[in-house]
């Protein structure tokens, strides 16, 4: 019998299921899953959902995220970001500004 991942993770919280899926790394259900999974190396910032998918931020302007027009307007979410998912661009549609304090 070979070896692999399995079909379908389930990841539980005190007896209570969290996220079910195939590949929850990529979407994260709750800040516990990405705990769980080893992700909290990820920079967390706060947000809320506003019409037609866009996400305000509080130390930035808006931002379209498709993910985000499946839910509420006015849902208030934490958007996760890998240091290795970010790039650099002069695009303001599709960025955010930062800092960079220690490399």
């Amino acid at each position: 019998m070979g070896q692999g991942m399995a079909d379908l993770v389930i990841v539980m919280n005190r007896g209570v299921v969290e996220q079910v899926g195939i590949a929850i790394y990529r979407t994260l259900d709750s800040t516990f899953v990405a705990g769980f999974i080893g992700a909290l190396s990820m920079n967390g910032l706060p947000a809320i959902v506003g019409a037609n998918g866009v996400v305000t931020f509080d130390i930035a302007p808006r931002l379209p995220l498709l993910q985000a027009r499946r839910l509420a307007e006015g849902t208030i979410l934490t958007l996760g970001i890998r240091p290795e998912a970010i790039t650099i661009s002069s695009d303001p549609e599709r960025s955010l500004p930062a800092r960079v304090d220690l490399v």
